[in-house]
């Protein structure tokens, strides 16, 4: 639960103490002459990787930058955009804990699971509504005419 001087800002700001500090920062630039020096310190691989592969970064040459996947779900990392750079740093995270490569077989094993429970369970919930329809309606005649004057 939110503080109250957080629950009266949601309407209007909705990313809480972040969008807070936006709105006054570019204000202070717009009326009080604040100077702002924007850099890009992003990348996102929906857009652009550029100058960041996973030979760069291992060798320290890369851009320093933030590489956000934010949405970009696929059932292996290999299948991702930037897929070199998320591979090398998963080796690297699985070689530091103890039976890495273990736990990282368990791990990509765990997700294929998971993404493949997600897809029959989406295939029967439809399924089950497709048939569902087909029934009522034949009992039904007027729940399957649309709604309207």
């Amino acid at each position: 639960m939110g503080t109250a001087s957080s629950s009266a800002l949601s309407p209007i700001f909705h990313g809480g103490d972040q969008g807070v500090m936006n709105y006054v920062i570019l204000q202070k630039e717009a009326f009080e002459g604040l100077r702002i020096e924007r850099r890009t310190i992003m990348r996102w691989p929906g857009e652009s990787m550029e100058g960041l592969n996973a030979e760069s970064v291992s060798k320290r040459t890369a851009p320093p930058r933030i590489i956000h996947w934010a949405g970009m779900k696929k059932p292996a990392l290999r299948h991702m955009a930037g897929s070199d750079i998320l591979l090398l740093f998963e080796r690297f995270y699985y070689t530091r804990l103890p039976a890495g490569t273990l736990r990282r077989w368990f791990a990509i094993c765990q997700h294929f699971l998971i993404h493949w429970m997600h897809w029959v369970t989406v295939r029967v919930k439809l399924t089950y509504r497709r048939i569902e329809k087909a029934i009522l309606g034949r009992f039904f005649p007027r729940l399957n005419q649309p709604v309207g004057p």
